[in-house]
């Protein structure tokens, strides 16, 4: 038999001494008390969660859009520059129209952004 079952039929005979009575008690407030403080927590969480996440001005989020597109377009125009700049070969010819083609959705998708301004 598990030590468990041994407590249990244990405790099924003699129930228990007062003060493991009592220690136990205790111990299930303390766990209640935690879990209540942890419940709290999680609660304040989840609001300060959602005023993070309120919809913004929308001409504010455009403009960090914007900004942030300019300085991944900054960053392929950088890596091209290198390409071009590095020895030829066949997989610099590859990574050269992979990155131009990715240069030419991020001018896509700052003229989307301007449109919308």
């Amino acid at each position: 038999m598990s030590a468990n079952g041994l407590r249990a039929l244990d405790r099924s005979t003699s129930g228990g001494s007062s003060l493991e009575t009592k220690y136990r008690s205790d111990a299930a407030r303390a766990k209640k008390e935690l879990n209540a403080i942890k419940r709290n927590r999680s609660s304040k969480k989840a609001a300060a969660k959602s005023r993070r996440s309120a919809p913004q001005d929308p001409t504010l989020k455009i403009a960090k859009q914007l900004s942030e597109l300019r300085t991944a377009l900054a960053r392929v125009d950088r890596k091209i520059a290198e390409l071009e700049a590095s020895d030829l070969g066949g997989d610099r010819d590859r990574q050269l129209a992979a990155l131009r083609a990715r240069r030419a959705g991020f001018e896509l998708g700052i003229a989307r952004r301007r449109a919308k301004q």
